[in-house]
């Protein structure tokens, strides 16, 4: 599953599509497969975007694990009490990233690629404005399948929407 979705993700990218989202269930490697991704890709900058801590420290350790040759001063926290903003790997919590506009100490091209991790959260205020903000290489969207209608709605729209052009 994580081989296809590897290949799916560069074959979407040597058509020049500049985002993908991935859909597997709780639990499947999201994580992982998305660092792999980052470890083809190989961005100059990176940032993953979480809601809470917990799911962001569980993410740069998976990371770590992926990339076991670079050098742990590589992975930084973007939190209310870590502003890591030199790191090479960013890992952030949406609500510092919107606090005070915090998302602007970036320049909107900082980051080559950037996940947004649950996805089906970023139609909330605070996930579009730093979402409209940036402008990556490459933005990967990860959830797992919806439960709630209203997210199947806001899946089906996000998938529409990156694959227009």
């Amino acid at each position: 599953m994580q081989e296809h979705a590897l290949k799916s993700l560069d074959s979407l990218r040597n058509k020049d599509e500049n985002k993908g989202l991935i859909i597997f269930a709780t639990g499947t490697g999201k994580t992982i497969l998305c660092a792999l991704d980052v470890r083809s890709f190989s961005p100059k900058q990176f940032l993953f975007i979480v809601h809470n801590e917990e799911i962001l420290n569980r993410a740069k350790e998976e990371f770590q694990k992926v990339f076991p040759d670079e050098d742990k001063s590589k992975f930084g926290l973007f939190t209310g009490k870590n502003k890591d903003m030199d790191a090479k790997y960013v890992f952030a919590t949406i609500q510092t990233l919107s606090n005070n506009d915090n998302y602007k100490r970036f320049k909107e091209n900082h980051f080559d690629y950037i996940v947004f991790d649950e996805t089906h959260r970023s139609a909330a205020k605070t996930y579009q404005k730093v979402f409209n903000y940036f402008e990556p290489k490459f933005l990967l969207g990860m959830t797992a399948p919806p439960e709630r209608t209203d997210e199947l709605i806001f899946l089906n729209c996000l998938i529409s929407i990156s694959h227009m052009r």
